[in-house]
């Protein structure tokens, strides 16, 4: 039970930083690592990687189609996780 969580958890993890490279790369002609630098100094990072969580939907919708609910909290977990660290970034 707590590894399949883990391993949705991670998954999740993945996706978001899949999907903040995706956005970034759609975002900026810059690379990847020049990009997110620029996007850090103007304070749009937190945004963009809340953009790459969005893919958190389609591995949570996987996971519930396989009837892999406790994966599908560890992604629920992690949304929430980044959510949170994104609420902190921004307030700081």
């Amino acid at each position: 039970m707590i590894k399949e969580i883990v391993i949705g958890f991670l998954v999740a993890i993945i996706a978001t930083v899949f999907g903040t490279m995706l956005a970034t790369s759609f975002l900026s002609d810059l690379a990847i690592v020049e990009a997110l630098k620029s996007m850090y100094y103007n304070d749009l990072l937190s945004k963009v990687m809340t953009l790459g969580a969005i893919t958190n939907f389609i591995a949570f919708f996987l996971f519930l189609k396989r009837k892999q609910e406790y994966r599908a909290r560890g992604v629920l977990l992690a949304t929430i996780c980044i959510a949170l660290s994104m609420v902190i970034i921004n307030i700081l």
